[in-house]
């Protein structure tokens, strides 16, 4: 039933994590951009050229900043083709963007426009600065590639693999037991394979509704959600170190599924995945207490 329950939770607690972790600490470090819009360069060539600007408030509410999806530079850089209109926002770190053999200095709070005028494209080179790592880009354009198809496939195989499989004496009600063990190990690949899926999906989704139906209530939801996980992820990572026999009991025997062939004991495995929720859980309500409230109010 434990392993059932939490077996259960993962498609959750991954859309959460999921979620923050793709608006990069969107929900934990909220956007502040100024109150008047400060024009800093407009750069020409040919047909194009690249205006660099600090958005307002206004401006940064108008053109939903504040939702889109992130993108990394690393200090390898970043070349990308660009088409009319593109805009990129630079969340963190310090560099350079480059246009047409010009460089400009970037820093948190730029917001780049494209114009590309009757060119197909521009090609900006993106690089980071000695001091910084990496620069963090808010990207309107960028999407995941669509998952949903992927993981409705693999919950048909498994679902079908598992039907197709039920030979007399199975000790449970799948029979997923007595298989080949490498049937053992697709039919575990697939169904979570497919819960990762589901969950990147259901983010995306998610992030979807958000940018259409602008509300206060998303944030709420979100602290409340995240809040709520992390306390579950307390209560049982505790469990672990409270009632280990319980959990020892439920820890796969080596071999099971067809791949299950850890070192170490259960006792090992039932302690190190309870400190691991203990930490995940601490970090998400610490995460909530850390939040600062979002522009323009609580």
């Amino acid at each position: 039933l434990a392993l059932t329950t939490k077996m259960q939770s993962l498609p959750l607690i991954l859309s959460i994590c999921t979620l923050r972790s793709a608006r990069h600490g969107l929900g934990t470090a909220r956007l502040r951009v100024p109150v008047s819009r400060v024009a800093l360069l407009k750069l020409s060539a040919s047909s194009v050229s690249l205006d660099l600007s600090q958005p307002s408030q206004a401006e940064a509410e108008a053109i939903g900043l504040r939702d889109w999806p992130s993108s990394f530079v690393t200090r390898e850089g970043l070349e990308e083709r660009c088409g009319d209109g593109a805009m990129r926002y630079v969340l963190e770190g310090t560099g350079t963007v480059t246009y047409a053999g010009q460089d400009f200095a970037v820093s948190p709070n730029t917001l780049v426009r494209v114009d590309a005028g009757t060119a197909d494209e521009a090609v900006l080179q993106w690089a980071c600065d000695e001091a910084c790592d990496e620069l963090l880009l808010l990207t309107p354009e960028y999407r995941g590639p669509p998952l949903l198809p992927v993981a409705a496939a693999f919950l048909v195989a498994c679902v079908v693999l598992v039907l197709a499989a039920q030979p007399a004496g199975a000790m449970t009600p799948s029979g997923v037991d007595v298989l080949p063990e490498a049937q053992q190990a697709a039919v575990f690949a697939c169904i979570y394979a497919a819960l990762g899926a589901w969950a990147y999906g259901s983010a995306t989704a998610y992030e979807s509704a958000r940018r259409a139906l602008p509300s206060r209530l998303w944030d709420a939801w979100e602290a409340f959600s995240a809040a709520a996980i992390g306390a579950t992820l307390l209560v049982a990572g505790t469990s672990h170190f409270t009632v280990p026999a319980a959990f020892e009991a439920i820890y796969p025997p080596a071999g099971t599924w067809g791949f299950w062939h850890l070192p170490a004991d259960a006792h090992f495995h039932v302690a190190w995945t309870g400190g691991a929720e203990l930490l995940g859980g601490g970090g998400l309500l610490l995460g909530c207490l850390l939040t600062p409230p979002p522009p323009g109010g609580a």
